[in-house]
């Protein structure tokens, strides 16, 4: 059977920031989301939930920090929080996990030599089967050191890869929007992020997954 493997990252530009006006409602009120902009919705299946978390040592990884453990954890509580219960992660000490997580320090090993951060995510029948997120320990040219601030919004984004949001936001104050930005701001998931993320685990929600590999925009 042939496997099919979902590459998705994350992409660092310089440009101007739109309005925080765009963040999360509509006109009307109501709750907004960019579920019908994605190229795959996929979801862990109930029979894998709690999701297993392995985080490897880093430590002989040029530019790794402890911290960014650290941060990694608490962005998948963030996630976890903001299902509302319809995810739980469990961190494991054994690399068999549903999501593994690695670090690096060379930009050949992503996808585009402009991303900080990517995520393999293999689908099967039943859902998200596994998912394998790599970190870069080395900030963009702007950002010589790497800020938790900055870290943590790359995992946020990366995490939001893994649990099955197969692509971007087209909006820049979403934390799944396809670029990020060299700057030192707070990482949080905006109500649109939160909102598409539980049309995923609605009860009754389906994965749909490309026909090919879909690559970063």
């Amino acid at each position: 059977m042939k496997k099919l493997i979902v590459l998705l990252g994350l992409t660092l530009i310089v440009a101007e920031p739109v309005a925080l006006a765009q963040l999360g409602q509509n006109l009307t009120g109501a709750v907004d989301n960019y579920a019908s902009s994605l190229q795959a919705k996929m979801r862990f299946p109930a029979a894998r939930i709690p999701v297993k978390v392995y985080i490897e040592d880093g430590s002989k990884v040029p530019g790794f920090r402890p911290d960014f453990v650290s941060l990694i954890k608490e962005s998948f509580a963030l996630w976890e929080a903001s299902l509302s219960s319809k995810i739980r992660f469990e961190f494991v000490t054994t690399p068999d996990a549903s999501i593994v997580c690695r670090f690096t320090n060379d930009r050949s090993q992503m996808q585009s030599p402009t991303e900080d951060g990517q995520t393999i995510v293999v689908p099967d029948a039943s859902g998200i089967a596994s998912a394998t997120i790599t970190f870069l320990t080395v900030g963009p040219s702007k950002m010589p050191v790497v800020t938790e601030n900055y870290f943590k919004r790359i995992a946020l984004h990366e995490i939001g890869h893994a649990i099955g949001i197969g692509g971007h936001s087209p909006n820049q104050t979403d934390v799944m929007f396809a670029a990020i930005y060299p700057e030192d701001k707070p990482a949080l998931l905006s109500i649109r992020d939160k909102a598409t993320a539980l049309t995923l685990y609605a009860d009754g929600a389906v994965s749909t997954t490309p026909t090919q590999i879909p690559l970063p925009t």
